[in-house]
């Protein structure tokens, strides 16, 4: 309801890629493995926080602008969504409505021509312009 006017159209929206909100931390793990012949083995340990600066943005932006924030989860981060969305719900300040899974960019491009609601895509500036017109960055984001 936007001035006391009830109607039904969709409310305006954004997709914001997980990239945006997460910053990638990668560390070394030194593991002994084998019971009899012990060996040391190394991997690599990927863990995603959140970014407060860019979330605070995406906060005022969502604000401001009176639209709706989406969290999408592409690639890598398909298979920890549910954990990382949990742990933005328990923090203080998730600034999104919803969150969606997809296989790949691709889908999500192709389907923005059939979303009239979906304003744009706020993703990383490397990215943002595989949605043409509708890409854009958080440094973009001034109102």
């Amino acid at each position: 309801m936007r001035g006391n006017d009830l109607d039904n159209r969709p409310t305006p929206r954004y997709y914001v890629m997980a990239e945006v909100v997460f910053e990638r931390r990668e560390s070394t793990e030194t593991l002994t493995e084998g019971r009899w012949r012990k060996r040391e083995v190394e991997r690599t340990v990927v863990t995603w926080i959140p970014d407060l600066s860019a979330m605070s943005e995406l906060w005022r932006f969502s604000e401001r602008a009176g639209v709706r924030l989406e969290l999408v989860f592409v690639g890598e981060l398909v298979l920890d969504a549910p954990e990382l969305w949990r742990l933005l719900e328990e923090g203080s300040a998730c600034p999104f409505n919803d969150w969606h899974c997809f296989e790949g960019i691709d889908k999500v491009a192709s389907l923005l021509p059939y979303r009239p609601d979906l304003l744009g895509v706020i993703d990383v500036p490397s990215r943002c312009m595989v949605f043409g017109g509708r890409g854009m960055t958080v440094g973009s984001l001034r109102i």
